[in-house]
């Protein structure tokens, strides 16, 4: 996409007859800097685009000079790639491409949500990270604030911002900004779900749907407390592969999907810890295989079950989920993998699933 904000600042300073000096006092930096933009040698600021925007009376969009629509479906694609990259291991790729994408969409709100999230490592965020990064994050953070009208982007947005405030002290101000983040209750599954009839197949619909992303979330946290709480359970690893045998059990007995699902995440999971900390190996190729059991289960109850189709591909970037675990597995470029692909029995659980 080419960009012409330079251009468009040069005729616009040019149609209020002011000079690059003025401008440059109007927006508190030097006309140098002006000079840059108008040349095309550089791109103002993100902070400063919102302010040109206002003083020359004009929407972002045409202070860029671009085309929205080829814009948006070329941002989309870009954070798509992100997240596969970044799914698949390739976290490098992932950063080099988020990186390039904030030079050429330097307006774009998505786009410096994804920024600021790969900057500081993801949704946990170490404290020597965000101080690192504070006036670079809190420029971006006011930013979005001040310009976006977009409720979920401010909403990530200020999460940014007290994640900044607990690195920098101030943990009684950053759960203040926090509280008014919904509850469970207020989500837009659930109040999707309350639009409809209880008895209507709408609601149906959604209540699976809600059923599906909880049952996902709580093996996440169930597997994060037991292995992270020490006054749980001694022996954390045999416990969380025992709770997902059950859960699994529950799904074989009940027929009911969403047990399943849990279940695969519980596996999941669990395995994702045990190869970080790199436990014994014989254990986790035992958990992946129960999770390949389960994920072989689940793509094949997207044939009939459109709701958990719609959930699989939304969180597995469109593939199944077979399809996807055995990618993860092949790619994932962190240390703890490369040395289990080394191993002959997990090489087996991989080739005997990519058949």
């Amino acid at each position: 996409m080419t960009i012409l904000i330079g251009e468009n600042i040069k005729r616009l300073r040019r149609t209020k007859d002011i000079t690059q000096e003025q401008l440059a006092d109007i927006l508190g930096i030097s006309s140098a800097a002006v000079s840059k933009w108008e040349r095309g040698d550089t791109y103002p600021d993100i902070s400063l685009l919102p302010v040109l925007s206002r003083f020359f009376g004009i929407s972002l969009d045409e202070l860029m000079g671009c085309d929205r629509q080829k814009s948006e479906e070329e941002i989309n694609q870009i954070i798509t790639q992100y997240h596969q990259f970044r799914a698949n291991g390739n976290f490098d790729k992932a950063t080099k491409l988020i990186n390039e994408a904030k030079i050429m969409y330097p307006e774009d709100y998505k786009i410096m949500i994804v920024y600021m999230h790969n900057l500081i490592g993801g949704r946990i965020a170490s404290k020597e990270t965000l101080i690192a990064n504070e006036r670079e994050l809190t420029k971006i953070c006011n930013t979005i604030l001040s310009s976006c009208s977009t409720e979920k982007l401010r909403l990530e947005a200020i999460n940014i911002k007290a994640k900044l405030l607990h690195a920098t002290g101030d943990t009684n101000g950053a759960l203040t900004l926090l509280g008014d983040f919904p509850n469970f209750g207020q989500t837009s599954g659930c109040m999707s779900e309350q639009l409809f009839e209880y008895e209507t197949q709408e609601s149906k619909d959604w209540c699976k749907r809600n059923l599906y992303g909880l049952a996902d979330g709580l093996a996440i946290k169930l597997v994060k407390h037991y292995w992270f709480d020490d006054t749980l359970s001694e022996n954390k690893e045999q416990t969380i592969e025992c709770i997902a045998d059950k859960v699994k059990k529950i799904y074989e007995d009940s027929n009911c999907t969403v047990f399943l699902v849990m279940a695969h995440g519980l596996y999941s999971n669990l395995g994702q810890r045990m190869t970080a900390y790199w436990r014994n190996v014989e254990s986790i190729i035992r958990v992946r295989k129960k999770q390949f059991d389960c994920a072989i289960k689940i793509d094949k109850l997207t044939q009939s079950d459109e709701i958990l189709k719609e959930a699989i591909e939304k969180t597995y970037a469109g593939k199944r989920l077979v399809e996807w675990l055995v990618e993860h597995l092949k790619t994932t470029n962190a240390k703890t993998y490369e040395k289990l692909r080394r191993v002959p029995g997990y090489i087996k659980l991989i080739e005997d699933n990519s058949k």
